[in-house]
Order: C-alpha cells, then sequence, then structure tokens
C-alpha cells in the first residue's frame, strides 16, 4: 500500500515539475533578453540552436508586427526600430545560409518560367537563396535575369541585384541603401527674410509646424518601459505561483501518505482544484496570448 502511496506522490510532483520547466522556458525568453544578448553578441544569431532560433523568430516577428500596427513609428525609439530591423536582417541571413534548395534541383521547365521573372521576383528568389547555390545559376538564366534588369529594373534594384551575386548579406545590403537614402537633401532651410515681424516669416512658419508634429509625436507612455515593468511582474507572479504549487503539491502528497482510506478519498477530491490552478499558472502566458489574438480577431 505505502508503494502505491510513493508512486501516486511521485507522479503528482513530476506532473508539477513538468508544468514548472515548460512555464520557465516561455518566460525566459522576452524581446528585452534578445536586445540585450544581441547587443553584447552581434553574432548570436548565427550561434543559436535550432530550437532558439525558432523561439527568436517568433518573438522578433511578433514585434515586428507591434511596430507596424503603431500609428506613426515615432512612438519607438529610432534605436530601437534599428535594432529591430538589424535583427530582421540578421534571422533573413541565417535562413539563407541554411536553405538546402537548390537550382541543380529544378526541372527544365522552371528554368524557363524563372527567366521570366520580374526584377522584384529575381531580388526575392535572390535574398532567400543560400549564397554558395549563385554558381550553380545556368548562364543562360543569368543572362536573362541580367537583361530584365536592365530594361525593367531602376538603378537601386540593379544595384541590389549586383551586390547580392557578390555575396554582400542582406544586412549590409540594406545599410548600404538607409545610409544612402539618409544622404539625399528634401528640404533646403530658406533664408531668414526680415519682414519686421518675426511670425510671418517663412522659417517662423515651418518651425511652428514642425513644434506641432514633434507635440503630436512625443507620447507620454513609454512601451519599452511599460513591457520591461509587465514582463517582471509576470516573472515575479509566475515565480510565485510555482513556489505555492510546489508547497501545496508536497503537503496533499505528505497528507494522502499518512491519511486514513476515509480521508485519502477527501484528499483526491482536492486533486482537480490543484490541477487546474497549475495549468493556469503555468499555462497563463499561452492563456493570455490566446485571449489576445482571439479579441485581435474581432
Amino acid at each position: 500500500m505505502m508503494k502505491k502511496n510513493k508512486i501516486f506522490f511521485i507522479t503528482i510532483f513530476s506532473i508539477v515539475m513538468i508544468f514548472l520547466l515548460t512555464s520557465c522556458v516561455h518566460a525566459a525568453l522576452t524581446w528585452d533578453d534578445i536586445k540585450k544578448e544581441y547587443k553584447n553578441n552581434r553574432n548570436i544569431v548565427n550561434e543559436l540552436s535550432d530550437e532558439e532560433f525558432e523561439e527568436w523568430k517568433k518573438v522578433i516577428s511578433k514585434k515586428g508586427e507591434e511596430v507596424d500596427a503603431v500609428t506613426g513609428v515615432s512612438t519607438y525609439p529610432q534605436d530601437e526600430i534599428d535594432l529591430l530591423g538589424d535583427l530582421e536582417d540578421a534571422v533573413k541571413e541565417r535562413e539563407r545560409k541554411n536553405n538546402s534548395d537548390s537550382i541543380k534541383d529544378k526541372s527544365e521547365e522552371e528554368i524557363e518560367e524563372m527567366k521570366d521573372y520580374s526584377p522584384s521576383e529575381i531580388i526575392s528568389y535572390l535574398e532567400k537563396s543560400n549564397p554558395d547555390d549563385f554558381e550553380n545559376i545556368p548562364d543562360d538564366l543569368m543572362d536573362a535575369w541580367e537583361e530584365t534588369m536592365k530594361t525593367e529594373g531602376n538603378e537601386a534594384t540593379q544595384k541590389r541585384f549586383e551586390n547580392l551575386l557578390s555575396g554582400a548579406t542582406v544586412g549590409e545590403i540594406n545599410d548600404e541603401a538607409d545610409d544612402k537614402r539618409k544622404g539625399y537633401v528634401l528640404y533646403t532651410k530658406p533664408e531668414l527674410s526680415d519682414s519686421g515681424n518675426g511670425s510671418e516669416s517663412l522659417e517662423d512658419m515651418m518651425n511652428d509646424g514642425d513644434d506641432f508634429i514633434r507635440s503630436a509625436s512625443d507620447s507620454p507612455i513609454k512601451l519599452d518601459e511599460l513591457q520591461s515593468t509587465s514582463s517582471n511582474l509576470y516573472n515575479i507572479f509566475v515565480e510565485v505561483g510555482v513556489a505555492l504549487a510546489v508547497l501545496v503539491g508536497l503537503v496533499i502528497g505528505i497528507k494522502y501518505m499518512y491519511s486514513s482510506v476515509d480521508s485519502k478519498a477527501e484528499i483526491k477530491k482536492l486533486l482537480v482544484p490543484y490541477l487546474v490552478g497549475c495549468v493556469v499558472i503555468f499555462g497563463a502566458l499561452g492563456i493570455w496570448k490566446l485571449m489576445v489574438n482571439i479579441m485581435e480577431s474581432f
């Protein structure tokens, strides 16, 4: 009888520990953790295991959707947006290197269809393909692509095509494009005219307009601080919940082993609410994400 009691107790305790480990894995990876690790090691995306990489992709993708959904990207700090862009480029580059699809495996019909690719389709194919496979591109297909770039592509597209074929990474190409855009002069401040009334000058009107736009874009809500605070609160609540769940599980197990037959029947009734509580505690993050997705669908 005592052996059965021990087996029962060990089973309950194992279920609790499985939930505990699952919860810790999900709670460990946050956007703040990714930022910190990436700043310390810019090559960390290539050093992740396949499982870790998939988790990073989910968090980075979610962050990208969050930024895109905000009306006015100015709500986020520019360095945050730049870091997100760098991480997205690093993810794309790793996927390129891990892409095992080779153009050598394509049929003649598929090669003929690829000759009719538009400039954007050519760029998309090259950005997703492993650079080591470029040397396998047939000469007639390369000639067709080069002709398409000359006749249909603009200067930026042609430059990107050349950089990709030369072995440049997606991140390097995007950084070069960003630097070039920053060098464009879109507005030249006019000379200040002395009209006798400063409020009527063109420069003052432009400055007033800039001040008005800045006043609207300066959000009093700091999303990064809010996200960090909520993440810390979540981790605290999970740790407290884990401690309580383990403690209650031990108490129930000990009481069950040393109770009479009638008392054991009463203790068994406590297992249902206890297991439900464990599911709620350890699955809180999943339940919250499910509720968010349901609400966003309406």
